[in-house]
């Protein structure tokens, strides 16, 4: 199959121009933006699955709609902290740390960041309008 098939089959059972040969060439030859390894998006992966007879996308790997709804979302998070992070050192390195955590051990990690904002909101001294 040529990359040009691949899109055309792709976009087709989607019935949107949901991907490029051009994507599909870059990925296929390891070529990302500014010569970095590619990475894709889950809605990319979930359109060359369907390209590819996987009617269920990304969802034949995690099983379930929910859970792949739960990796978008962790996904999303990890692009947002990213950005957050850049120039971070403290951040970033928080972040390293807790990449390697089981979800479970993670969500407590996540549980107590929202407690301290919690606390550091109820300490800190109002804020006044800069407009009076």
């Amino acid at each position: 199959m040529t990359y040009d098939e691949i899109a055309e089959r792709a976009n087709a059972k989607l019935k949107a121009k949901a991907i490029s040969s051009d994507t599909i060439r870059n990925l296929h030859l390891m070529r990302g933006s500014g010569g970095r390894q590619p990475n894709p998006t889950v809605n990319t992966l979930d359109t060359i699955a369907v390209a590819f007879g996987i009617e269920d996308g990304v969802r034949y790997f995690t099983g379930s709609d929910d859970e792949a709804d739960a990796i978008r979302r962790q996904l999303d998070a990890v692009h947002a902290l990213a950005a957050l992070s850049s120039g971070n050192t403290a951040l970033s390195s928080l972040l390293a740390r807790a990449a390697s955590l089981p979800s479970g051990s993670l969500n407590l990690v996540v549980d107590l960041a929202e407690r301290l904002h919690a606390i550091e909101e109820q300490h800190s001294p109002p804020r006044r309008d800069p407009t009076l």
